[in-house]
């Protein structure tokens, strides 16, 4: 089975002449790492919001791991780990406290919270800052907290949209030295 699959993908605004994208077909396969490239416009960020639920498309459809993301679109997140172009977290809470938050949110077993967190927190090297409030945190350290939040679940997929804005030299090698999706040692 394909982690993802388009056809005939379309997005048209009312208030825009131009569509955002026209007939996007696409099949990215288990363990596959896939990107868009493109200029400004061109409809990647657009395309992301559909296969993550945010937008419906006006034509076509898209699959998560089979699932319709317009018919089924909480089945077929159930996988998926996001990280939004912009960030949120609550600037007024640690990045600790934002993680349970985000566990909370994922349905996570609360006897389980403590143990994913630290581990996430090791994973995008924030164990050291966990506890400061967020809106201490440079934008870098902002985009990793909310990696680690998109990796509570341990999710399947991730798709991640802009995956390197915002990130120093060290970050951006950070990103690239786990673009093989790893989990657990495999790509997902």
């Amino acid at each position: 089975m394909n982690q993802i699959e388009t056809e005939g993908l379309t997005k048209l605004y009312d208030r825009r002449k131009d569509p955002a994208i026209v007939d996007v077909s696409l099949l990215v396969g288990n363990g596959e790492l896939f990107g868009f490239l493109g200029p400004n416009g061109a409809g990647k960020t657009t395309t992301i919001r559909i296969l993550t639920t945010l937008l419906r498309p006006t034509r076509g459809w898209a699959r998560i791991d089979g699932k319709d993301v317009t018919g089924d679109p909480v089945e077929a997140m159930r996988s998926v780990g996001f990280v939004p172009e912009n960030p949120g977290a609550y600037a007024s809470m640690s990045g600790r406290q934002n993680l349970r938050y985000f566990a909370s949110l994922y349905g996570l077993p609360r006897p389980t919270w403590q143990e994913r967190i630290e581990e996430v927190l090791d994973r995008v090297e924030l164990t050291e800052a966990a506890d400061r409030k967020v809106r201490s945190y440079s934008l870098g350290m902002k985009r990793r907290l909310i990696l680690a939040g998109s990796l509570l679940p341990d999710p399947e997929l991730l798709i991640m949209d802009e995956p390197t804005l915002g990130l120093d030299p060290n970050g951006m090698a950070f990103v690239r030295s786990n673009e093989d999706g790893s989990r657990h040692g495999r790509r997902g």
